[in-house]
């Protein structure tokens, strides 16, 4: 049943969590559930507003418990050199992370965009996707360089 849940709850994330970015960004739709539950309510009523809000729901918590899983991945709880506190530090960690896009999304959103897209048709947001991903792949061959060291 656990299992079921997860893919329920993941297939849900993976539909709503880049429609509601990508309405966000387009400005279609508000960062906060209050302003579109208050927009629902008067276009379509309360039956589509309790929707709203339960889809804001696993929105919001895809924010936090995405990078708790994937901290998670990295850094398994068995794993050597880990410390029995390491999940209210992962927990800690994630909460940070959804709060820090909460509290950061519009001024990321206007800083793209700005960016000169009509120039560069997108290549700059390309670059830098692809340039945060090869620095991903970077950290992750250092670390594993550092971890193979002798001490």
């Amino acid at each position: 049943m656990k299992v079921f849940a997860g893919w329920l709850y993941g297939f849900q994330v993976f539909v709503v969590v880049p429609w509601f970015l990508g309405a966000m960004y387009r400005g279609e739709q508000s960062l906060w559930v209050w302003k579109e539950y208050a927009r629902e309510v008067i276009q379509h009523g309360r039956g589509d507003a309790a929707l709203t809000v339960y889809l804001y729901a696993v929105f919001y918590s895809s924010l936090a418990l995405l990078p708790y899983f994937a901290l998670g991945l990295r850094y398994p709880v068995e794993a050597p050199g880990t410390s029995k506190h390491f999940r209210e530090g992962r927990i800690l960690l994630s909460i940070w992370a959804a709060g820090t896009f909460l509290l950061f999304a519009r001024p990321l959103s206007a800083f793209m965009h700005a960016l000169p897209t009509t120039i560069w048709h997108g290549w700059l947001l390309i670059f830098w996707v692809a340039s945060a991903v090869a620095a991903v792949f970077s950290i992750l061959t250092l670390e594993k360089r550092i971890g193979a060291m002798p001490r």
